[in-house]
């Protein structure tokens, strides 16, 4: 194997040598922080879009009306409470009819991550670097790991606000666990 790594500061290689005669190099690297963003991106593995399967044997709507986005919210908190839903590195948001909302971009993430956790919805309307003090709050459906699924409605209202102000690509976004 023959390869090529600008810009990188390796260590000591250790070699293992294995029983059929091959060995196994392994070499300690760092990288620059931009490097490194990228390189998480190319080898951080991007889950599955969730699948859920839903049976409803009866639902009666009454008068849903679905409030214009006139008002600027500052941020966008999910109360994932009872779901299953953990913090992680890399979350993601997604619809109930499977589309993605919302993911990280590890390029645009700011300093603090890509999104902030909260124990409850109190303690996330107290962060105000993200929001929280004026944010649009969403009950969370389900959760599969580090994906949060919310109702179409719900996406859809998320979706409408986020094209007025943009907080979900300001990364202010807060699940709440």
């Amino acid at each position: 194997m023959s390869a090529v790594v600008r810009g990188q500061i390796v260590g000591e290689p250790r070699i293992e040598r294995m029983p059929d005669g091959s060995s196994l190099v392994f070499v300690k690297m760092s990288a620059p922080l931009g490097s490194a963003t990228n390189l998480l991106q190319v080898l951080a593995p991007r889950p599955p879009a969730p699948r859920i399967t839903v049976n409803v044997t009866k639902v009666n709507v009454v008068n849903v009306v679905r409030p214009v986005p006139t008002a600027r919210f500052s941020g966008l908190i999910i109360d994932a409470l009872g779901t299953g839903f953990s913090p992680c590195l890399l979350p993601r948001i997604c619809s109930m009819d499977g589309s993605l909302l919302w993911t990280y971009n590890a390029l645009d993430a700011r300093d603090a991550g890509v999104s902030g956790y909260a124990r409850s919805v109190v303690q996330a309307q107290r962060m105000t670097e993200r929001g929280g003090h004026a944010a649009l709050i969403v009950q969370a459906l389900a959760a599969d790991r580090c994906n949060v699924i919310v109702s179409r409605q719900e996406a859809d209202m998320i979706r409408d606000y986020d094209r007025a102000t943009g907080f979900l690509s300001d990364f202010d976004v807060t699940l709440v666990f």
